[in-house]
């Protein structure tokens, strides 16, 4: 079949729809990933053909704009600046590849990519939404974050759906009327009154989501039917391992990663590292190394195969993205968490009780790390996803693909 797997954001972003796309390869399946141009040659060197719906210039524009990590206005920096401008070259792609493929075209695309959505309504493809974590599909239930704020339990599900109505009404719905208003005239479908991130953004014919009930309680009332896959990870290869040499005698006492360049909790992590080292802990930082002289027992990476830290590691301090908590679930180690915006709040609360970033200190750290090592979990090697081992998660969503 003609399968088209589109994605826009960062690695964290792609890397879930790249496992999915390169499975779906493998099975002999016709593939072609849509992104922005910063992702061609990851995607180009897993054999898949890729076509470019977003500049370097779009995604550059959108990683230095200030407001990216704010809490609130993040998401509209990334709608402004990154899906808004490719929802014409995503709808002239898929217009390209029904021209050469023919009309019959599976589409499987995250939210962001708003053409798809647009082509699906147009009934150009077959629609399938992927979310890679439980927040982005409505609820009125607890935990419901506004931004990185916790509503109290006590506002219960009344008062949830009444601030949702609100934030759609004086937030969500004028953020994208413009955009899609003239888009939809453009297109000839009638103008949408209300609720584009609420409902129209999903499609209706099928939603999956790339994760599982390991995140904890998940909603029971989404407006829209959802079938959970697990968590499709991704690994490129095997050749990005922690070098031996970098390895102390026994287990990693912790591995600290900061999340993409300019995430504000990268600063915190950091700290935390040469705080951890220099009190002994043998501390492995994903990322730059910091400046000025570091602790001896702190090794730094840029990257790295992350399967091959976190399976010998007693604790992983992360700044939350999804792609990560799954990577630490695998490998059943502990993680705390520094969140600073879009699904990280939820994603804390959901796996650490809802610690907030104040709450992880060094004497935080140091506990976790003191407390007897957790075994990797029996047949965790499974949970992994490499050129040709697909794990569970991906296997489920690509069937799911493949069910016409």
């Amino acid at each position: 079949m003609n399968v088209v797997v589109a994605t826009l954001g960062s690695r964290g972003d792609l890397h879930p729809f790249l496992a999915i796309a390169r499975a779906m390869h493998e099975q002999g399946h016709k593939v072609h990933v849509l992104s922005q141009e910063s992702h061609r040659v990851e995607v180009e060197s897993q054999g898949l053909r890729f076509i470019a719906i977003a500049t370097h210039r779009d995604y550059e524009r959108t990683l230095a704009h200030p407001d990216l990590w704010h809490p609130i206005r993040g998401f509209g920096v990334l709608w402004r600046h990154l899906a808004v401008p490719a929802i014409g070259p995503t709808m002239t792609a898929l217009a390209a590849l029904r021209n050469e493929h023919g009309p019959r075209l599976t589409v499987l695309a995250s939210p962001m990519v708003v053409g798809a959505r647009l082509a699906a309504e147009l009934d150009q493809v077959r629609l399938i939404t992927g979310h890679t974590a439980p927040q982005g599909i409505r609820s009125h239930q607890h935990p419901m974050y506004v931004g990185g704020y916790l509503v109290p339990s006590w506002v219960g599900d009344f008062g949830r759906a009444a601030l949702w109505r609100l934030i759609d009404q004086y937030k969500l719905d004028p953020l994208a009327r413009s955009t899609l208003g003239k888009w939809r005239t453009q297109l000839g479908l009638p103008a949408l009154e209300k609720g584009a991130f609420a409902h129209w953004i999903h499609s209706p014919e099928l939603v999956i989501g790339l994760f599982d009930a390991r995140l904890g309680e998940l909603p029971t009332d989404w407006r829209t039917s959802v079938e959970m896959t697990g968590f499709p990870l991704y690994e490129a290869h095997r050749h990005n391992a922690v070098p031996t040499e970098l390895l102390p005698p026994g287990p990693i006492d912790v591995v600290l990663y900061g999340g993409p360049q300019g995430h504000p909790s990268r600063s915190h992590i950091e700290q935390l590292g040469v705080q951890a080292a220099a009190r002994g802990l043998h501390t492995l930082l994903i990322g730059t190394a910091p400046s000025g002289e570091a602790p001896g027992r702190l090794k730094t990476m840029p990257t790295v195969d992350m399967p091959s830290a976190l399976d010998q590691a007693r604790l992983l301090v992360h700044h939350g993205g999804i792609g990560t908590a799954a990577q630490a679930l695998a490998a059943n180690c502990p993680q705390l968490i520094i969140p600073a915006a879009y699904d990280q709040h939820d994603n804390s609360y959901r796996l650490n009780g809802g610690l907030q970033p104040a709450q992880v200190t060094l004497e935080m750290l140091i506990a976790k790390v003191s407390g007897p090592r957790q075994s990797p979990l029996a047949g965790s090697s499974g949970q992994y996803s490499r050129p040709g081992a697909p794990n569970r998660g991906v296997l489920r969503a690509a069937a799911l693909i493949a069910d016409e």
